[in-house]
């Protein structure tokens, strides 16, 4: 009897001195934003997507971390950003953030949204944001889709 009072107490003791005790919860859910990606005016597919980077950045120009990009190109003709909410460098709802896209190290000028400015949602809300974005890789060339 008196091995399992013990083994009570360490139990009990464990939990009260654990700095990851169950009482902390899990990590939040993070921001979903996903949408469609223009540039030059045409509508970007999974195959002509190719190279470019979507990525999300505090208005200071910080970047989360974790951070919130795709860099893997889209799926199904849609980008999806991931925002964190639990990490070392966190967003917090209704904080206004910047939206970049680049390709081959050149960024591209965000027409829409606005100077690429957006608001986060809280934590596990899953918002569409259609990009439309100019881009000039190269003075006098176009970009062919």
């Amino acid at each position: 009897m008196r091995r399992y009072c013990y083994a009570a107490l360490m139990i009990i003791m464990w939990f009260q001195i654990n700095p990851f005790s169950i009482s902390a919860g899990p990590p939040e859910m993070p921001a979903k934003i996903t949408g469609m990606l223009t540039i030059n005016g045409r509508n970007l597919t999974d195959s002509t997507a190719i190279g470019f980077n979507v990525y999300v950045t505090r208005l200071d120009g910080t970047s989360y971390s974790p951070s919130a990009e795709d860099t893997d190109g889209l799926t199904d003709n849609f980008y999806s950003l991931y925002i964190p909410f639990s990490g070392t460098v966190i967003a917090t709802q209704g904080e206004q953030a910047i939206i970049h896209v680049s390709k081959s190290g050149v960024e591209a000028t965000i027409t829409s949204p606005a100077g690429g400015v957006l608001t986060i949602g809280e934590s596990g809300s899953n918002t569409q944001i259609n990009i439309q974005a100019d881009i000039d890789l190269q003075p006098g060339l176009k970009i062919i889709f």
